[in-house]
């Protein structure tokens, strides 16, 4: 299956505004797009079921979310930084 971006755009050919981006074996995205890529506040959704609700920027976590694991009962609440926790 090919990778897919659909939405509602503001500018068709910078596909801005609230879509989906499907990456094939990659992740699952659904919020915010700017320029063709997860910016802003969304969900994104890898293949392991793994779950990251916040701010997002360039298809990665970036800013406060929410990692949440085995289907809401375990999470991870704070700061993202390109995908990873940010560490203080």
């Amino acid at each position: 299956m090919k990778d897919a971006i659909m939405g509602e755009w503001e500018s068709e050919q910078e596909k801005t505004g609230k879509g989906i981006i499907y990456s094939h074996d990659r992740f699952y995205y659904e919020g915010d797009i700017v320029d063709s890529k997860a910016s802003g506040e969304g969900k994104i959704i890898w293949p392991d079921k793994i779950i990251y609700r916040g701010r997002v920027a360039d298809n990665k976590a970036n800013g406060e979310g929410t990692l949440i694991f085995d289907g809401e009962s375990t999470s991870i609440k704070g700061k993202w930084v390109d995908g990873e926790p940010a560490l203080n």
